[in-house]
């Protein structure tokens, strides 16, 4: 029901976040050591820094449930999965 799909989607969201956000912190802190203190830092690692976040935020549910047969971390937890009406993993 909404209940375990509401709980999956919290899971998942705070999974999300905390890569997405993870990896702009840490690509952060390495950028700042990575360049002097005045320079600028060139747009391909500013772009390293900021795409793949939102790449992981925005593709964290397809790729898991192609990979892990219809479940993301959330809906393990939950105890949910995707299935089509005959039960079986879509394809």
């Amino acid at each position: 029901g909404p209940g375990g799909r509401s709980y999956a989607f919290i899971i998942d969201f705070h999974i999300r976040v905390l890569f997405a956000v993870g990896w702009a912190f840490g690509f952060s802190l390495w950028l700042r050591v990575y360049t002097d203190a005045g320079d600028e830092p060139p747009l391909p690692l500013l772009l390293a820094a900021f795409v793949p976040p939102i790449a992981i935020y925005l593709l964290y549910h397809p790729v898991l449930e192609l990979v892990m047969a219809g479940r993301t971390p959330g809906k393990r937890m939950a105890g949910i999965r995707i299935v089509t009406q005959d039960g079986i993993v879509p394809s």
